[in-house]
């Protein structure tokens, strides 16, 4: 007899139901977008900046890329220009994540006020929207002198055509300054919203740089492998399944290293060859993994690249990417490996690639003169001065 979670699943396929809670929830009125424009057209100076409000979305891992990005933002306005945060959450962060905070980013200056009404929260120089949610508080919060849109992503390539991708889209037409890791976004973002957008450079876990003078061991060949099933951009579907044949074709004496979530080696019957560490947080665990590996597959679909493949990169890993064009603009093939991104250009790609150490470590060597360029200081003080109105290029490069 099938159970009542088995009739749900069933009817759900038969007869999909649509999430429009959301739909209920992000909105504005009238008023409050006449206001918001009012307030973007006064285009008030603001060289001498005192705090920044940031509006963040609900906090589920205080580690992930986006996050860090954020923090390690507000930690250098702190610690070097002297401005206060005030961090806005959709959903308060709990007191570890507190803690990791204030552990994780010393000399970081914040407070975090509850979320609501935007229209009482407290005055700021600049505000700041970083997820595509929160950019209906900032629209609404008009106690500042300017505002910003930090983008990371194209956040509509996180859902299919539809209402949830126009919803996303509506807000690039806030008329918020925007400030993005990726040339593509920055295109994108101007031709929609008509308003500037500036580039910056991301930094990256410099400490990961120490793990090139490591050597890897010479009997088996370790690949790390980023593996995110809930995340489609970064196809692991294509991925699992042609890594399943490349191992069987290459043997024993090559071992993939699965992470990024937590999966299931019988769900999917992958074989010893297999290793599944999950989300890795433990800095420790993640230099001795890292340090063992000679290949880094990691692909990203959405206009940008991700803290992983820089991650990879800065750790002497050669990275293997599908041919995605933000990552191309700044690491050409001489500095790591780009193939294409269905399961048989996998499969045809990977053996000779995984199978010629001697060529992978020269694309390391290569890739270093860029990966040195990236860092957290280069990067906070860009966009302080973007933030105080500073002569600042839009293209980095």
């Amino acid at each position: 007899m099938l159970s009542r979670s088995d009739i749900h699943k069933i009817a759900e396929i038969l007869i999909p139901s649509r999430k429009i809670k959301v739909f209920g929830y992000y909105q504005f009125t009238e008023s409050e977008l006449k206001d918001n424009f009012v307030l973007i057209d006064s285009n008030i100076g603001c060289s001498d900046i005192r705090n920044v409000i940031w509006f963040l979305p609900q906090i589920a891992n205080i580690n992930a890329g986006g996050i860090v990005t954020i923090l390690k933002l507000a930690q250098y306005l702190s610690v070097r220009l002297e401005i206060d945060n005030i961090f806005v959450f959709e959903k308060n962060i709990n007191k570890q994540q507190i803690d990791a905070v204030n552990s994780m980013y010393p000399g970081i200056k914040y407070e975090v006020v509850q979320s609501g009404n935007p229209k009482t929260l407290p005055s700021a120089c600049v505000g700041i929207c970083t997820f595509w949610t929160t950019a209906f508080s900032l629209l609404k919060y008009n106690k500042c002198k300017r505002k910003y849109y930090l983008l990371q992503d194209d956040e509509r390539s996180f859902y299919a055509k539809g209402s949830h991708y126009s919803l996303v889209e509506s807000t690039y037409t806030f008329g918020f300054t925007g400030i993005s890791n990726s040339f593509s976004i920055q295109k994108i973002y101007q031709e929609i919203s008509g308003k500037d957008c500036f580039v910056y450079r991301p930094g990256i876990d410099e400490s990961l740089l120490s793990l090139r003078e490591i050597e890897r061991p010479s009997g088996k060949t370790n690949v790390l492998v980023y593996c995110r099933p809930s995340h489609q951009r970064n196809c692991f579907e294509a991925i699992i399944v042609s890594l399943k044949n490349v191992a069987s074709f290459l043997g024993d004496d090559y071992i993939f290293h699965l992470v990024g979530e937590t999966i299931s080696k019988n769900k999917y019957d992958l074989n010893k060859q297999f290793i599944v560490h999950g989300n890795i947080s433990d800095k420790m665990k993640i230099r001795e993994l890292y340090s063992s590996c000679s290949f880094g597959i990691s692909f990203i679909t959405s206009p940008t690249y991700s803290y992983h493949q820089l991650d990879i990169i800065s750790s002497g890993i050669c990275l293997i990417s599908n041919h995605n064009e933000e990552l191309k603009k700044s690491f050409d093939e001489g500095c790591l490996y780009f193939v294409g991104a269905s399961p048989s250009e996998i499969e045809i790609s990977l053996p000779n690639i995984l199978t010629d150490r001697s060529s992978a470590e020269d694309k390391i060597v290569n890739s270093y003169n860029v990966i040195s360029q990236y860092s957290w200081e280069l990067c906070g003080k860009a966009i302080s001065n973007i933030l105080r109105n500073k002569s600042y290029a839009k293209d980095y490069s």
